[in-house]
This record gives C-alpha cells, structure tokens and sequence, in this order.
C-alpha cells in the first residue's frame, strides 16, 4: 500500500527530527515521508537538511497550517495520505495499523487514528476520549 507520511513544520526544529525519524522508522515503510517547511526562521532547514532524500522537503512561504498540508498533499504520490504534525512521532505499527484499517474498510475515505497524548513531564499518557466526539473533526 502506498501511504505518504505529510508533515507540515513551522519553526519546529525541537521537534521536527522525531517525527521524521518515527516515519522513516515503520514497517512497512512509507512510500514517501514529505515535509512541508512553512518558511521556518529557526534551525529547521538545517535539520531537513540532514535527511538527504530520505524525506522530500517542500519549501514555501509562511501561510499557515493548513496551506502547509495541502501542499504537501499535492506533492504527494501515494495512495493514502498520512498527516502527522512535526512535533508528534508515530508509534511502532502505526502504518501497518492503517493498512489493516483499510484492508477492514475497502470503501472508507478517511481513516481517523487513535493517538496518545504525551507530556514529557506527566507520569501519564492520555489516550482518546472513550467516546469519539461528534465534532472531533
């Protein structure tokens, strides 16, 4: 299955190498991790700089979040579109979670994740509500 990992990274140099390197790190492994670098003024092109072709880097002016993920979405070439923000990783088995999930649901179109909510000075992670909000969307 041909997923694209999408980041969007804006000024995110603490943070972007992890998500990168989370990406890069599954198995299977994704068809192509894009990083949309949203006109950073910090260390952020150096680090992007670092990965080699390891992930496509886009670069374009500052124009938010959202213009940031819909050029990385019109850069991309898989079938399946990951959007992971630069100061989240994802875990070990996330994308062969998704290729379940499709394999489950052939006729979905978007697919919505679990996630953990992490805080590196809590003693706790906090997962999903039990519930799924009707506007978690």
């Amino acid at each position: 299955m041909r997923i694209s990992v999408v980041i969007p990274a804006y000024n995110a140099e603490r943070w972007v190498g992890g998500a990168i390197g989370s990406a890069l790190a599954q198995v299977p492994a994704p068809h192509e991790v894009i990083v949309v670098d949203d006109g950073s003024t910090d260390g952020t092109s150096a680090i992007l700089a670092g990965y080699g072709g390891a992930a496509r880097v886009v670069r374009q002016r500052n124009a938010g979040l959202a213009a940031a993920r819909n050029a990385g979405a019109a850069a991309a070439s898989g079938a399946w579109l990951f959007f992971l923000d630069a100061d989240d990783e994802l875990l070990p088995g996330a994308l062969a979670a998704l290729e379940e999930a499709v394999g489950r649901y052939p006729g979905a179109d978007v697919i919505i994740p679990n996630f953990l909510r992490c805080d590196p000075e809590a003693a706790e992670l906090e997962g999903p509500p039990a519930r799924p909000r009707r506007d978690a969307l």
